[in-house]
């Protein structure tokens, strides 16, 4: 992961640098997000996974704040979704819903039904998370579940089944949460996830 890491902080630096250099064009969107917040997003993740959750948190703050700036709606619903996990990961849930808040009204003003179900799946989530919550709150992250198949979006779904199972649980529900878990290790094993 280090040299991930590496690679990718060097491709945002110069990028950046590019953003300054007025002999370039200022936006690098491709695939119909901005090149800047992919690698962000990536980097964020990728920071994370090498145990460096503060370091993800910043770059996960500097990749929203500069989609926002880029006046790029897709560039943004992309950053957006990406932080929302890392929102949640550390325990930032204020945050995390702020996000998701942001993600949902966004999807809606512009029409990406397939960001709506990562909105709905935070918010779900979230509820889950309050210790008086009752148990059908649960129910809201199966109903997301269900919104990420219908809309095709099955990236990061082994870790969408294995929250569902966790709560599910914890709740009680330990036939749901077995066949969740089994579902989430058959995607993972499909997908290479």
């Amino acid at each position: 992961l280090l040299g991930v890491r590496q690679r990718l902080e060097r491709r945002r630096e110069l990028d950046l640098r590019d953003i300054h250099d007025s002999r370039r064009l200022r936006h690098h969107v491709k695939y119909l997000s901005d090149r800047i917040v992919n690698v962000g997003n990536v980097l964020s993740h990728t920071l994370w996974l090498m145990g460096s959750p503060d370091a993800a948190l910043r770059m996960t703050k500097e990749t929203v704040a500069y989609a926002q700036q880029t006046d790029h709606h897709l560039s943004l619903g992309n950053a957006l979704s990406w932080a929302v996990l890392v929102f949640y990961w550390t325990g930032r849930h204020e945050e995390c819903a702020h996000c998701a808040a942001q993600l949902d009204e966004l999807a809606s003003r512009h029409g990406f039904d397939v960001r709506r179900p990562t909105a709905m799946f935070y918010k779900a989530a979230l509820a889950c998370e309050q210790p008086d919550a009752p148990p059908t709150e649960i129910d809201g992250l199966a109903d997301a579940v269900m919104a990420f198949h219908a809309t095709g979006n099955l990236a990061r779904l082994p870790f969408y089944l294995g929250v569902l199972a966790d709560f599910s649980a914890r709740a009680g529900r330990l036939a749901e949460a077995e066949a969740t878990i089994d579902a989430a290790l058959d995607r993972a094993v499909a997908k290479n996830e």
